[in-house]
């Protein structure tokens, strides 16, 4: 004679084994498409990341250009600095434009990083290759960016240094003139004095020396992009 008791507790164990697999299975794919969710999620930031360094490098190779034809114009206008003659006044005046001129600076495309950092993105990103490239590219943004405050703090104490010594409302006129059309007599000078123009002189070279090394931190910042890219695609099998 079967046991009541017995054949009832093997059928809430059945029962209850029955329902733990389900929920184990369960939980297991939630899991399992959570994980999926991850990777998928993980190689879009890869490839969007890729993407905004292939946008960076553009911009970086027109930057470097600019300020590299700039830099030659400010070694022509730190000669004149200190061996000024009055038949340099139209060159000193054209020259002394390349300090006012707005700076051109890199726009790095951060969209992707900046995600990376606040939205918890690189949790994602299981690489410890891939990891460590995109800490030394923002490494270097950061640098880029500390590098054009210095730019803009030098060019202004250049600015004012110039202020003093050239008249900017007939510079505007004249600069308005075709070049052919241009004459000594559309350009004046505030002032000669051989220590203003060393001063500014002074000041131009300071400028000039941090135009330098904000070129030189730009190609680390092309050179940081190439090799990110490379371990990227390395890492996760990408063309």
């Amino acid at each position: 004679m079967v046991n009541r008791k017995t054949k009832n507790w093997k059928g809430y164990f059945l029962e209850f084994l029955l329902l733990f697999l389900a929920v184990s299975l369960g939980f297991m794919a939630d899991n399992f498409r959570e994980k999926a969710s991850e990777r998928t999620k993980e190689k879009e930031y890869i490839q969007s990341m890729i993407e905004d360094v292939g946008e960076d490098k553009i911009n970086i190779e027109e930057v470097i250009n600019v300020n590299g034809n700039r830099i030659k114009n400010l070694d022509s206008l730190l000669n004149i600095c200190f061996h000024y003659k009055p038949v340099d006044k139209i060159k000193f005046n054209r020259y002394f434009v390349h300090i006012i001129t707005h700076p051109e600076f890199i726009a790095p495309t951060e969209l992707t990083m900046q995600q990376l950092k606040n939205a918890g993105g690189m949790r994602l990103i299981k690489s410890k290759k891939a990891i460590n490239a995109i800490i030394r590219y923002d490494t270097q943004l950061k640098k880029i960016a500390n590098q054009q405050k210095y730019y803009e703090a030098y060019q202004n104490k250049a600015i004012d240094l110039g202020t003093k010594i050239f008249n900017l409302q007939k510079l505007v006129f004249a600069l308005r003139k075709p070049n052919n059309k241009r004459t000594s007599k559309d350009f004046e000078l505030i002032t000669d004095d051989e220590v203003m123009l060393k001063e500014l002189g002074n000041s131009v070279a300071m400028y000039k020396g941090i135009m330098e090394y904000y070129v030189i931190l730009l190609q680390e910042m092309e050179e940081q992009g190439e090799v990110l890219t490379e371990t990227l695609k390395k890492a996760y099998d990408l063309q």
